[in-house]
C-alpha cells in the first residue's frame, strides 16, 4: 500500500495551515485600511439551523472607523437618496486583538459586551463569526441609488 496523501487530506492540511496563520498574514495597517468605511449586510449563515439568508437589498448601512491603536467604533445608518445618512443608533465601540491565531473584535456598549472573530477581510468584503456560530458577511456600500439600481 502506497503512503500518499489523498486530495482530501491535502486540502484539509492546507485549510488547517491557512486558518492557523490567518491572523499573522494580515497586518494592522491592512486591517485598518480594509475595514474602515461604509458596509452593507450581504448574508447571514446560521449552520446550527441549516439556514443562509442572503440580502439582495438593504435599507441600512454600517460605518466602521478604526484607529491606529486598533480601537474604533461602528454605527448603523439609514442611507438617503441624496447620498446623506441618518444615524439609526448609538455607536458601538470595539477593539481588535490577536488571540490564539485569530483576530477578535471585542465590542462594548453600556448595556452589553460581545466578541466576534474576523473570518475574512479585503477591500470589498469581510466576514465575522459571533459566539453563537453565526457568520455575517458584509460588502462595501456605495450609495442607496446604486443599491436600488442593482436591485431592479
Amino acid at each position: 500500500m502506497k503512503n500518499t496523501l489523498t486530495p482530501v487530506a491535502l486540502l484539509s492540511l492546507l485549510f488547517l495551515f491557512i486558518s492557523c496563520n490567518n491572523s499573522q498574514e494580515i497586518s494592522d495597517e491592512e486591517i485598518i485600511q480594509n475595514l474602515n468605511g461604509y458596509w452593507k449586510i450581504h448574508k447571514v449563515e446560521r449552520p446550527q439551523f441549516n439556514d443562509i439568508k442572503e440580502y439582495q437589498f438593504s435599507n441600512s448601512a454600517e460605518y466602521i472607523e478604526l484607529y491606529p491603536d486598533l480601537e474604533g467604533f461602528r454605527i448603523k445608518l439609514q442611507p438617503q437618496l441624496d447620498s446623506t445618512f441618518k444615524r439609526s443608533s448609538k455607536a458601538e465601540t470595539f477593539a481588535i486583538k490577536r488571540e490564539n491565531d485569530s483576530i477578535k473584535m471585542h465590542y462594548k456598549t453600556p448595556m452589553d459586551q460581545w466578541t466576534e472573530t474576523l473570518i475574512s477581510l479585503d477591500k470589498d468584503e469581510f466576514s465575522v463569526q459571533n459566539q453563537q456560530g453565526f457568520t455575517y458577511t458584509y460588502k462595501r456600500f456605495e450609495s442607496l441609488a446604486k443599491e436600488l439600481e442593482n436591485h431592479e
